[in-house]
């Protein structure tokens, strides 16, 4: 039940000052007999069972609830909520007489009185934390910023717990003399590094991203690198600030290009980034010779075409940018034979229709007549007059308006179509469809079964009842009611 008579809830509030329970807490309904004896029952209602189990006295039944807002006028919020009733219920007095003194009545002030009695300044009803400290100490000689921020108080104020915040030195070596005893990579303390640690530290971490290295930025593999690595022997003081300072030996051992010989600027962050030596960035502006004095290597080991055996140039810029290799503009102008020369692999992997199966020549420019693209290639069909779906039998296969395949149009394409294009095929219709009443009609409009073109219908569309066709042709022996009857007495589509 969610609420015990009133009755009896008056009584409980009764004598609740007066108890000095004895539960074992685990939950609200357990008692413990650390917190005071056992009280009186005499006002309570004989019905034990309305509070206690049949486990132990010292126990009340899970399902005792007590509504503190409602039947007391106070919410019991945040910590509160899950306290113990006996921790504010019990034989010291009545609970009034506590609460009128606010957080100190059951709160022992373990700052004794140094920083008031309004604890709600520092703390909530969530938890003993103080809330809205780093604001505070923003006030300070020494905000609280990054790990600091994360910092328990007492790291730094080990007698808060007793209200003693004495004023310390806001100098980092004051806090962290044993991290600057263990700093040995490099050695802080033979380097006389030992105060101002602000000047290479940042307040979110010792090491990594929280160094601070003036004078020199360290990006990319620089954030990486061990500091030996360019403060040889624990040198910190002297070294330049020049890519070449450090990195001559790598300048003067490139061949691809010879950084020397080429009489390259040793600024290397012309090119070069500080995440690493490839890919460099060259910038070809200006450049408009001379490319082969770099890119012979590429030269050479070019296979589509190939450069060396067909003899081309080498004066690269002649079909290459200076952005890239690929695509090159290879200047075709003159050139009208022996494109198999280089485009033999073209030809060879072409399969829309297949040259090698075809047969058909490698005189590439017998069909390809632009110099630009592949595309719109124009075959001579000039003498074929059969064999058209050696090469067309997609076209077939793909023709809808009508359907060849599903229709049974015979694979002699050059039947109906001429050597030219697909389009304005010459249909020979025994039929008349080229002039008088069936004159442009769509071939569904007699043809009803797509998938039949034997098969058409005249009676669909001509209106005659049948009985009175029956009436106009009883004296013509073996009329039939049906479309091949009709087309076989006008098949030249003329009412006789």
């Amino acid at each position: 039940m969610r609420f015990i008579n009133r009755a009896f809830l008056a009584c409980l509030l009764a004598i609740l000052p007066v108890l000095a329970c004895v539960s074992n807490f685990g939950g609200l309904e357990e008692w413990w007999s650390g917190h005071g004896p056992v009280i009186a029952h005499q006002s309570f209602p004989a019905n034990c069972s309305l509070c206690h189990t049949t486990e132990s006295w010292q126990k009340l039944k899970s399902d005792f609830v007590f509504d503190h807002e409602m039947e007391t006028g106070v919410a019991l919020v945040g910590a509160h909520a899950d306290a113990q009733c006996l921790r504010c219920h019990n034989d010291r007095g009545p609970v009034q007489n506590f609460a009128s003194r606010g957080c100190a009545g059951c709160h022992v002030d373990t700052h004794e009185g140094r920083l008031g009695q309004n604890c709600e300044s520092c703390h909530d009803e969530q938890s003993w934390r103080a809330i809205g400290q780093i604001a505070e100490h923003g006030r300070t000689r020494f905000p609280l910023m990054g790990i600091h921020a994360a910092t328990t108080c007492d790291r730094c104020h080990p007698g808060i717990g007793s209200g003693n915040i004495e004023a310390l030195n806001p100098e980092c070596s004051s806090c962290h003399q044993a991290d600057l005893a263990a700093a040995t990579s490099p050695n802080h303390v033979a380097q006389g590094w030992t105060d101002s640690c602000d000047r290479c530290h940042l307040p979110t971490t010792w090491s990594g991203g929280g160094f601070r290295h003036e004078g020199f930025s360290l990006t990319g593999a620089h954030r990486a690198a061990d500091c030996e690595a360019c403060h040889v022997g624990g040198v910190f003081s002297g070294l330049g600030d020049q890519c070449a300072d450090c990195h001559l030996d790598e300048y003067s051992s490139v061949s691809d290009p010879d950084h020397v010989a080429m009489n390259f600027s040793q600024t290397c962050d012309n090119c070069h980034s500080s995440n690493a030596w490839l890919p460099a960035n060259f910038s070809h502006k200006g450049i408009s010779s001379a490319c082969v004095d770099c890119h012979l290597s590429e030269y050479n080991a070019t296979t589509d075409p190939n450069h060396a055996l067909e003899g081309y140039a080498q004066t690269c810029q002649d079909c290459h940018s200076t952005k890239a290799w690929l695509p090159a503009n290879f200047d075709h102008s003159g050139i009208t034979s022996g494109c198999v020369d280089c485009h033999l692999d073209d030809f060879n992997q072409t399969s829309d229709p297949d040259h090698i199966a075809e047969g058909y020549s490698t005189e590439c420019q017998d069909c390809h007549n632009s110099t630009d693209t592949w595309d719109g290639a124009v075959f001579d069909h000039n003498g074929i007059t059969n064999g058209c779906v050696d090469c067309h039998l997609d076209e077939y296969n793909q023709t809808t308006d009508p359907d060849h395949d599903a229709a049974g149009f015979p694979v002699l394409c050059q039947v109906c179509h001429g050597t030219r294009q697909w389009q304005g095929a010459n249909f020979d219709h025994n039929f008349p469809i080229d002039s008088g009443d069936h004159k442009n009609f769509d071939c569904i409009d007699c043809h009803t079964m797509p998938s039949n073109y034997g098969a058409f219908s005249c009676t669909h569309c001509h209106d005659h009842r049948q009985s009175k066709m029956a009436d106009k042709h009883k004296d013509v022996g073996g009329y039939i009611w049906e479309s091949n009857a009709c087309y076989a007495c006008p098949p030249d589509g003329k009412e006789d």
